[in-house]
């Protein structure tokens, strides 16, 4: 399953990478793209319902991580660029794409 928002993720981390910035303009340009994306309610579909995740997946959707490779509840979002520029972010990734291949 793709996610319904990857395009749009997938046209950041081109821009990102083409043309490298510091942390804060990266998290800057991130904040617009999921601003666009809730405006035109372009649906964030991850976690799957009815999936339940145990172990250390469990920490999806929930207030851990950055807030870049899933949306916090509290909506806290680290200003550290996401996924590809920060490590932790990059590990969050990868559990959610984990996520994904479990459901």
């Amino acid at each position: 399953m793709t996610h319904s928002r990857q395009p749009a993720y997938d046209a950041v981390f081109a821009v990102i990478r083409r043309e490298p910035s510091n942390v804060f303009e990266n998290a800057r340009v991130w904040r617009a793209v999921e601003a666009a994306l809730n405006a035109m309610n372009v649906p964030s579909d991850y976690p799957p319902t009815g999936v339940r995740l145990t172990g250390e997946l469990a920490r999806i959707g929930g207030n851990s991580g950055h807030g870049y490779a899933w949306r916090r509840p509290d909506g806290d979002m680290a200003k550290c660029g996401g996924p590809g520029v920060c490590e932790e972010c990059s590990y969050d990734q990868q559990l959610v794409d984990e996520g994904r291949r479990a459901s």
